[in-house]
């Protein structure tokens, strides 16, 4: 299964101010992700993401998957949603016996880094936002070096740039 990261950041790397502020993160780089997301079929998200989006959780546009551990979510039943404690490959597994053939991660930096470190992330998609974070969430929390292998820019209308890149597992 094909897993494709897909965040936006500033650029000094971050993907929050402060503990979990995303306001600097536009509507049209929401719509570019969505693209992602429909195009995938699945969004897999962390606790806090799930929670960061309020009443405005994109359900109906593809399955969305909650990596969690705490015990409410666990217990939530909701149509297009899967709350999920199993591990980054047992979660891809299931996808796959559920006919997926890609997924979008737009977790948080501690489930990009399970991914990664598990080498089950295959693209990174990121949105580079013209503004200087000092303080705040990053893509990854684990120090690893990974080689990726550039496959596009694309400058955006909003003064942001679209970077593209295989990861070499």
């Amino acid at each position: 299964m094909k897993v494709v990261l897909f965040m936006a950041t500033s650029l000094t790397g971050k993907t929050t101010s402060g503990a979990d502020d995303t306001s600097w993160v536009d509507s049209s780089d929401i719509q570019r992700m969505d693209v992602e997301m429909n195009k995938c079929g699945v969004m897999i998200m962390g606790k806090s993401t799930y929670e960061s989006f309020e009443n405005d959780l994109p359900v109906g546009k593809a399955l969305l998957v909650v990596m969690t551990h705490d015990k409410n979510l666990l217990n939530k039943q909701q149509d297009g949603l899967l709350f999920t404690n199993s591990s980054p490959k047992v979660v891809l597994e299931v996808l796959e016996k559920k006919g997926f053939k890609r997924a979008m991660l737009a977790g948080g930096e501690k489930l990009n880094s399970s991914f990664l470190q598990d080498d089950l992330v295959n693209e990174i998609r990121i949105i580079v936002k013209p503004v200087i974070i000092g303080q705040g969430k990053s893509l990854f929390n684990i120090p690893i070096t990974k080689t990726v292998q550039y496959i596009l820019a694309t400058p955006l209308a909003n003064g942001s740039i679209e970077l593209a890149y295989n990861v070499a597992n």
